[in-house]
């Protein structure tokens, strides 16, 4: 409890910028009773402000990309907390393996130059062959993902091909993922600070297709969206974007729902949708958020006097919270993390029903556990008919088994979901609890997260479908 004492004290003069300040507890023994007195020597030092920080070991990436992720700069006061929270935006990029901030004592005692010393990794990763994700059935997968694209980096010859395109901190991919249940095909583009400044710019255009029990869904869709970073300390953002789709439902079963009948057809949509993100979360390699908080939300406004087929508007709220209980080193950590958010859809207007095609579902390895895919809420004629209103979280507990290599996991998925809501009922919440273990094997010098899990639903209701065992790959799940 002493060296604690120590180290906050010790902390509170280094949020003041005395990064060199010294606290020396002493322990006093008076000669009568059997209270003692504890004192605390501190030796302030000197208040130090940064002189110029000097970037080691980044061949590859520009300078620029990397000095917008720092919150520290030449000539302001040095305080040890930003100098963490430079090093968590600069993880939270996934550029580099390592990355080593040193601040050396220099002929001056109040100023120290800055050394970020950094190795940089690969940050284009392919993915080529075949899986299985539960809810998804079998999945082949040729994927490309470039997380440090420059689109402004062309190649003087084919002999520079390799390594052109990279370093200016945008992010590409390609992906085609055709499978027996669900397909994918998209294409993103992301400039996160456009021409240098706060502003961002999304161009994205992806085509899915969904086989299920009692017809087929075929969507198209292209949009782009601009974003501000309206305060970058508290990283705040919002974003807003226009989006054209084409949802076509076909081979419409006998036995199909009447929501899916109600469905049939080609369905040309437009919508503008609104996003806001407050992001807390610090990061680490490979375990992602070990401590922090988000804060996220979104509107969609589809129709109305955008045009398009169907009315509709759509709001969702979510929020996280990340702790370390207790860690060994600075990245083999035990983290709690809880996760929970709600959805709403609406129609208005000319239109009367929600299609199936923009429904919510709940359930699977990236819903709620313990339950098939979109195997919990609503029924009709034993199929699932989605709903207006969703509520789902998530409380998990992980720690390393094999350094981070491999991560145990402990968990509760809650969750549920309402044909309208009138409907939403408390009684009706769905619950899963389980284990398992979340592996980070590298291909091509990434880390590809699996994970396995088993899980057992104690709370379900009557026509859920629930599933114990569940395999999932976390690639380009965004």
């Amino acid at each position: 409890k002493v060296s604690t004492a120590s180290e906050r004290i010790q902390h509170l003069y280094s949020e003041q910028a005395y990064i060199d300040a010294a606290v020396t507890p002493t322990v006093i023994y008076p000669l009568e009773g059997e209270d003692v007195i504890l004192r605390f020597q501190v030796t302030e030092g000197l208040r130090v402000f940064t002189n110029e920080i000097e970037l080691r070991g980044n061949a590859g990436t520009k300078d620029a990309v990397i000095r917008r992720q720092l919150e520290i700069y030449p000539g302001e006061e040095l305080y040890p907390d930003r100098i963490q929270d430079s090093l968590s935006n600069l993880h939270r990029l996934q550029y580099f393996q390592q990355i080593r901030p040193y601040f050396d004592v220099s002929e001056d005692p109040e100023r120290r130059p800055g050394v970020f010393e950094m190795l940089e990794g690969p940050t284009g990763r392919a993915l080529f062959g075949v899986g299985y994700s539960s809810g998804r059935g079998v999945v082949g997968n040729l994927a490309y993902e470039k997380r440090n694209f420059d689109i402004t980096d062309f190649p003087d010859s084919l002999t520079d091909l390799p390594g052109s395109f990279s370093g200016g901190g945008q992010r590409l991919i390609l992906e085609a993922q055709p499978g027996t249940e669900y397909s994918r095909y998209r294409v993103l583009f992301h400039e996160p600070y456009l021409m240098g400044s706060q502003n961002s710019l999304r161009l994205s255009t992806y085509r899915s297709v969904l086989l299920r029990h009692d017809y087929i869904e075929d969507r198209k869709s292209t949009g782009i969206s601009i974003g501000r970073l309206f305060n970058r300390e508290e990283r705040i953002r919002a974003e807003i974007g226009f989006r054209n789709d084409e949802i076509s439902i076909e081979e419409i079963s006998s036995l199909a729902p009447s929501v899916v009948v109600d469905s049939e057809g080609v369905w040309k949509l437009r919508a503008i949708d609104l996003d806001f993100d407050w992001d807390q979360r610090v990061y680490r390699p490979l375990i992602g958020a070990v401590d922090g908080w988000y804060l996220e939300g979104g509107y969609s406004h589809t129709g109305g006097p955008l045009g398009g087929e169907l009315n509709l508007n759509k709001l969702n709220v979510g929020t996280g919270f990340f702790k370390t209980f207790h860690q060994d080193g600075e990245d083999l950590r035990h983290i709690l993390a809880f996760r929970t958010s709600l959805a709403w859809v609406e129609p208005f207007g000319d239109s009367d029903f929600v299609p199936v095609f923009e429904r919510y579902y709940l359930g699977g390895p990236r819903s709620l556990r313990g339950f098939d895919y979109r195997g919990a809420g609503p029924r009709e004629a034993d199929r699932e008919i989605g709903g207006t209103v969703r509520h789902r979280g998530s409380l998990e507990y992980t720690w390393p088994l094999l350094e981070n290599t491999l991560r145990g996991i402990v968990f509760t998925d809650f969750g549920n979901l309402a044909v309208d809501q009138p409907s939403f009922s408390f009684d009706e919440y769905r619950v899963g609890v389980g284990g398992g273990v979340v592996l980070n094997v590298p291909i091509f010098g990434q880390p590809l997260p699996i994970s396995i899990t088993w899980t057992e639903a104690v709370m379900s209701q009557e026509g859920d479908r629930l599933q114990q065992f569940s395999f999932d790959l976390g690639w380009f799940n965004h």
